[in-house]
C-alpha cells in the first residue's frame, strides 16, 4: 500500500512533468486536437499511421494496419506507440477526428523517467532528498 507521503512525490513528479512538457512543446501543442506541430517533425509518419489505424476496423492480428503502406500494409507494433494506439482506438467513437496523443506520450515519458529513477535510487539509498535530486539528473 502506498503511504500518504509517497503520494506527494508522485504529484510533484506529475506537476514537474506537465510543466516540462508545456515548456518544451508549448501549451497549445499539448492539446489533444492540435496536430499542426506534428507536421514538421519526424512524428508525421507516426501520426499518419495512427490515422489509418484509428479510422480502420479491427483486424487480426491486433495492430494490423492493412491500409497503411503499399500493397502489404504494416503493423502498429512497428510504428508510433502501440499501447496508446490500442487504448485510444477503443474510444474512437468518442474522440475527435484530429486526435493526437504524442504530447501525452512525451508527458508520460518524462513522468516515468522521474518516477522509476527515483524508486530505483531510493531502493538503494533510502534517502528521499538524494533520490529526488538524482532522479532529475536522470531526466535532464
Amino acid at each position: 500500500m502506498i503511504k500518504k507521503k509517497q503520494y506527494k512525490i508522485h504529484i510533484f513528479f506529475i506537476l514537474v512533468s506537465l510543466t516540462l512538457t508545456i515548456i518544451l512543446f508549448g501549451a497549445e501543442n499539448f492539446k489533444f486536437t492540435n496536430i499542426s506541430w506534428i507536421t514538421y517533425h519526424d512524428t508525421i509518419s507516426e501520426q499518419i499511421a495512427w490515422k489509418f489505424f484509428y479510422n480502420d476496423a479491427w483486424h487480426f492480428p491486433l495492430g494490423k494496419n492493412p491500409n497503411y503502406g503499399i500493397n502489404v500494409g504494416s503493423s502498429m507494433t512497428f510504428l508510433g506507440v502501440p499501447l496508446l494506439s490500442f487504448i485510444f482506438k477503443i474510444f474512437n467513437n468518442f474522440l475527435p477526428n484530429n486526435f493526437q496523443f504524442f504530447s501525452f506520450w512525451i508527458f508520460l515519458c518524462f513522468f516515468f523517467q522521474l518516477l522509476f529513477s527515483y524508486l530505483i535510487i531510493y531502493h538503494y539509498t533510502r534517502n528521499k532528498k538524494y533520490s529526488t535530486i538524482s532522479s532529475f539528473i536522470f531526466l535532464f
